[in-house]
Formats: structure tokens, C-alpha cells, sequence
């Protein structure tokens, strides 16, 4: 729909004006006083001007017909129609006028059924500014509630700018983690659902502290028992970086494990992969926040979860107190908006972002400048392809037809 803002003195005034530059069809979408008079937003629907001028073209050709007729010919009130009279000048002009009117009721029929559907299926509430900036938003997979708190921070600056400054607040407002595990070392565990790539992570942060360090510093540890051939996995990775890898077959065993390897400066564990809904999850969480030594626990996500599922993720490995998390598998799709909106919610640093299986390459100190343009460039690139695509299907089919 097309909208647009009309001020005047008087809210008749104000009506006049949209009736005269949006006819008859516009909808009021608000109206609220201002200094020197009121403010009305209306809106009309392309479809509805088209036959709106089709409706009044038709009407203006009956009246020019209408008009061609002789004067002379008159209707009397309690004239008989019979059968010889159908066919003559008088009976043919009223039966166009009848169907003249029958047309235009039809028309307006269908056009108030038309508005009340995108009054009821479609609102605008709020003001047009905020629906608009929601949507665009929304394109991105940002979550409702964000949406909100983006339109609260930006609503009173300048409306042509509202997309720059709601861009603006995601790079602000989403906390970073920057690199602190390579930076400050320490023991960590990191924690996450199955399958979201915890354990090439954990090498990819190896090899980046042994470069810097040594591999003599650095040491990985897996208390996965569960997954088929995991622990051989973490080895198989240690043994290509050069680091030592010890397995905990007893998430109970996992402190004495630690004691052995205090010489090293960064101690990274491997934990098992478990549904936030499986109840061995909480016994293996509590193991990580008892013992004298200290464990920091970092979540790993995928970036191709869904938001629902994902907030439940982050809630429940959150009662550890979530020291930040790393998001994988960007290069695998999936709504990244959907990731910055849990984050944002939760107030969960981010750390690192994994784009691929490559060791260590395929990791990234997460920055918030990058990470939103990123997810703008994510969707543009997305309709880039569904266009390109849709071109390829339309020029197959006329290829199809031509053949």
C-alpha cells in the first residue's frame, strides 16, 4: 500500500485532501493533532486505484451514451412492457442503465471487501515508521521483541535515517566476547546440543593457542562416551596440531584428569553433545561447576537452528552461568538474524565464528561491525540467488515451449 502523511487545519480539510489525492478507496491509518491543526496517515492500495479509474471510466461512458440519446424519449410510469417493446430504443437504454448499476454495485462490493481484508488480516499499528522498520527487520529474521527495543532507541531521530540508526544499535547493543579465550588461557569447557560442532571447534582454538604458544601449553581433553568414534576424532585432530589429547570415560573423573595437566595454560574440554531436554544434561553441567579448579564454560550453536529452539538451548545451559558463546556453521545458511536475537536476549557475549571444517582457518574473532553487515549482506545475497534462480526457471520453461 501507498502511504502518506497530510496535514490541515481542520480534520474535514484533512479528509478533502486525501479524498482528493488518494480517493475514494484510501484507508486512515491514524490521525493525531498537531501544532496549527491535524495530521492524518493514509494509505491506498495500487489494485484499488486501478479499479477505482476503471469504475469511473465506465461511468463516464454510460453518461456520454446516456447523453446521445433523443430527448424526446420519455418513460411513462405505467407503460406495459410487452413483448414488441424489448427490442426498441427505450427498452435497450434501461436495460444498460440497470446493468450499469449492477456493474458498479458489484465493483463496490468487491472493493469494501478487499479493504476490510487488509484491515483485518494485516493491521498497521503504531506509527507507519515503526511498521516499516519492522518489516525490514523481520526480513532479516530479527525476533519481535528486538524489533522493539530497536524502535524504542531510534524512533525520535530523523525517519530517513531509522534503518542506519536501527543498524547502529544491533552493532552496539550485541555484547562481544572478543578473543579472551586465546588471550587469557585458562581452563574452558565447551557445552552445546549435538551436532553443532563442539569438538572441531575445540581444535580450531588449539591450533590458533599453539601457534601463538606452543603446542606444549595448550592441551585438549574429551569427556564425549557417548558418540561412536568421538574421542578418536579429538585425537585425530591433536595428533595433525601436535597437542596432547586426554579422554575422561566418567564425567566424575574429569577434575582428577584436570589436576594432572595444571602445567598447561589453556586447557580446552570436549564435553558430550546433549539435547537441552535429556536429563543426563544437568548431571553433566553440575560436574563442570564443582572441584577446585576453575572451569569456564562457552556454548557452541549453529547458526542453521531456529530461533525457538535455540532460546531454549541458551536458557537451559545458561544455569551454569554461560561465560559466552561461539557461533558454527555459517557456512552452512540458515537465519543468522535468529542467532543475534537470542544473543541480544540473553545478553550472551559472542566470541568466535565458525565458517567451515577447515583447521584453524575456519575461525573468526566475532566483531559487531561485521557480524551486521554480514547479516544484511546474508539476506541480499539470498535474493540475489532466489532471483537468478527464478530467471533460470523462466528461461527453461520458454525453452521448454519454443522447443
Amino acid at each position: 500500500m501507498k502511504m502518506r502523511r497530510f496535514f490541515a487545519p481542520s480534520m474535514s480539510q484533512a479528509l478533502r485532501q486525501v479524498r482528493r489525492e488518494q480517493g475514494s478507496s484510501a484507508v486512515i491509518l491514524s490521525q493525531r493533532k498537531v501544532e496549527g491543526g491535524v495530521e492524518v496517515v493514509a494509505a491506498v492500495d495500487p489494485d484499488m486505484l486501478e479499479v477505482e479509474a476503471a469504475t469511473e471510466e465506465r461511468k463516464a461512458e454510460h453518461h456520454t451514451r446516456f447523453k446521445q440519446r433523443p430527448t424526446e424519449l420519455k418513460f411513462a410510469a405505467d407503460a406495459a412492457v410487452t413483448p414488441a417493446a424489448v427490442g426498441s430504443p427505450t427498452m435497450k437504454g434501461s436495460n444498460e442503465l440497470t446493468e450499469m448499476r449492477r456493474e458498479m454495485q458489484q465493483m463496490r462490493t468487491m472493493m469494501e471487501q478487499h479493504l476490510s481484508l487488509v484491515k483485518s488480516v494485516s493491521p498497521i499499528e503504531g506509527e507507519p515508521q515503526q511498521h516499516w522498520l519492522n518489516e525490514r527487520l523481520a526480513e532479516l529474521g530479527i525476533a519481535s521483541d528486538i524489533c522493539e527495543q530497536i524502535w524504542d532507541a531510534v524512533k525520535s531521530e530523523d525517519s530517513d535515517n531509522h534503518w542506519s540508526h536501527a543498524l547502529n544499535w544491533l552493532e552496539t547493543e550485541l555484547p562481544m566476547g572478543d578473543d579472551q579465550v586465546l588471550q587469557q588461557g585458562g581452563v574452558i569447557a565447551l557445552v552445546g546440543p549435538t551436532g553443532v560442532g563442539k569438538t572441531t571447534t575445540a581444535a580450531k582454538l588449539a591450533a590458533r593457542y599453539a601457534l601463538r604458544n606452543g603446542t606444549s601449553r595448550v592441551a585438549l581433553v574429551t569427556t564425549d562416551a557417548f558418540r561412536i568414534g568421538a574421542q578418536e576424532q579429538l585425537r585425530a585432530f591433536g595428533a595433525l596440531i601436535g597437542v596432547s589429547v586426554y579422554a575422561v570415560n566418567e564425567i566424575e573423573d574429569l577434575h582428577q584428569t584436570l589436576e594432572a595437566i595444571q602445567d598447561r595454560d589453556l586447557v580446552i574440554i570436549d564435553t558430550a553433545g546433549l539435547s537441552q531436554r535429556d536429563m543426563q544434561l544437568l548431571e553433566q553441567l553440575a560436574v563442570l561447576r564443582t572441584g577446585e579448579i576453575k572451569i569456564d564454560p562457552y556454548l557452541v550453536v549453529s547458526a542453521t537452528t531456529q530461533e525457538q529452539a535455540l532460546d531454549e538451548t541458551v536458557a537451559v545451559f545458561n544455569r551454569i552461568e554461560l561465560k559466552g558463546a561461539i557461533l558454527s556453521k555459517l557456512d552452512e545458511g540458515g537465519e543468522l538474524g535468529a542467532a543475534v536475537s537470542v544473543l541480544l536476549r540473553h545478553r550472551l557475549p559472542l566470541l568466535y565464528l565458525g565458517n567451515g571444517q577447515r583447521v584453524p582457518e575456519d575461525l573468526q574473532v566475532a566483531r559487531g561491525r561485521e557480524l551486521v553487515d554480514q547479516l544484511v549482506s546474508q539476506k541480499r545475497n539470498e535474493k540475489e540467488r532466489l532471483t537468478l534462480l527464478q530467471g533460470g526457471l523462466q528461461h527453461s520453461n520458454r525453452t521448454q515451449v519454443t522447443g
